[in-house]
């Protein structure tokens, strides 16, 4: 929620087009590095929390048969996979780490890549809360919670 208010809100205040006549604009190379790195720290918590969430559609997809299980467990991997490389291959860790001090959009590239590229990450993240909430039931059942 931190993320998601501090990326509104300094969209809202460094904002150039939609509040033009607004008395609270501001310019600010601060609030740019905390517009984009909440964005960016929005974009994985979200995935995360998303993964947290799936145990419902994880076990409807349970009931099919261990063959269909198996291949699409393989297709989630292999997503998750091709998210990793996608991490890092497109510096998003970099903005985590607020080692980028503004954003590079290679506007010469197609956009469908980028989108693929960024929703492979998002089944990256979403995995890793699938993991964690695994791990938060299994320890929860071992203290009798």
């Amino acid at each position: 929620a931190i993320c998601m208010a501090a990326t509104m809100a300094t969209g809202i205040v460094s904002s150039r087009y939609l509040f033009k006549t607004a008395p609270f604009h501001a310019e600010s190379s601060t609030l740019e590095l905390v517009h984009m790195t909440g964005a960016y720290w929005g974009f994985v918590l979200a995935s995360i929390h998303l993964g947290m969430n799936t145990g419902r559609f994880a076990r409807a997809l349970g009931r099919g048969t261990a063959r269909c299980r198996r291949k699409a467990t393989l297709a989630i991997a292999l997503i998750a996979g091709y998210g990793a490389w996608a991490f890092i291959t497109r510096s998003i860790w970099r903005y985590l780490l607020l080692l980028n001090h503004f954003a590079f959009m290679n506007l010469s590239q197609p956009v469908g890549p980028y989108i693929l590229d960024h929703l492979a990450i998002m089944v990256l993240f979403a995995c890793v809360g699938g993991a964690i909430a695994h791990l938060l039931s299994h320890s929860a059942k071992g203290k009798g919670v």
